[in-house]
């Protein structure tokens, strides 16, 4: 039977359950997964965390993480709750991943802090598309500055940013999100382009 599209982190698992199209992965804290040519589905949990803002996490199970990471893949596609998303999955920085959920995509999926919910994610088909509010671009024809270091970004913080400006419910909150960010761009050293290193003081060109 052939086995070249199964999820590599789960190869060894098609041998123990013998099944054709599913493969059923051992639980892993309580977070049973399955796999279905790199779509994977699990139950996780909602995790608020508190730094300089408030903010809401689904870790992933080490399954899907090692599965993702052998693949290189961090753009990912899937379902909170039966409601669609499109994440990054994001290092924890010990060894695992997770996805940042944004308020309303909670609330849709009618989940709050510490709920579990169903959860379904595979590779993004187009890792680099993303959408650009009509509120956005508005913001950035008037505002040449911010437009230009807007530009001069990564591909990920542009994506990442607009993700928070596109969530917003009405057209009001995303200009308005959208003027907050242009500020911060002029003024956060975050945006500003990397300085080229200076030269040792021994490797001055000679004359």
């Amino acid at each position: 039977m052939p086995i070249q599209n199964r999820c590599p982190a789960v190869l060894y698992r098609h041998f123990l359950f013998g099944c054709a199209n599913v493969i059923h992965v051992y639980c892993y804290k309580l977070q049973a997964v399955i796999c279905r040519n790199m779509e994977f589905t699990f139950i996780g949990r909602v995790d608020r965390q508190e730094t300089n803002f408030r903010y809401y996490i689904i870790p992933v199970p080490e399954e899907v993480h090692l599965a993702f990471k052998e693949q290189g893949i961090s753009r990912t596609v899937g379902e909170v709750g039966g409601v669609p998303f499109r994440l990054a999955l994001i290092s924890d920085g010990e060894g695992g991943s997770y996805i940042i959920t944004a308020m309303a995509l909670l609330k849709k999926s009618h989940t709050a802090n510490g709920d579990t919910v169903s959860v379904t994610i595979r590779p993004d088909p187009e890792p680099d598309n993303y959408e650009i509010p009509e509120e956005f671009l508005e913001v950035m024809a008037q505002d040449e500055q911010a437009s230009k270091i807007w530009f001069s970004q990564p591909l990920g913080r542009q994506r990442s940013i607009m993700s928070y400006v596109v969530t917003g419910k009405s057209v009001d909150t995303r200009i308005k999100r959208s003027l907050m960010i242009a500020e911060r761009m002029k003024t956060d050293p975050l945006y500003r382009p990397k300085e080229k290193k200076k030269k040792a003081s021994g490797e001055a060109d000679s004359e």
